[in-house]
């Protein structure tokens, strides 16, 4: 998965109102390093 990509994507899918925190972002790259390590890879399985 493309971060960049994913960050650039992020606003325009109106799932937050306003720019992530810099906890959130934390948070978020969290999940992406679980899911580089533990996933099966999908991006299908991510979302």
């Amino acid at each position: 998965m493309n971060r960049e990509d994913f960050y650039t994507a992020l606003p325009q899918s109106n799932l937050f109102q306003t720019a992530l925190t810099q906890k959130q972002m934390h948070r978020v790259e969290g999940i992406l390093d679980a899911f580089v390590s533990h996933g099966d890879g999908r991006t299908k399985t991510l979302a």
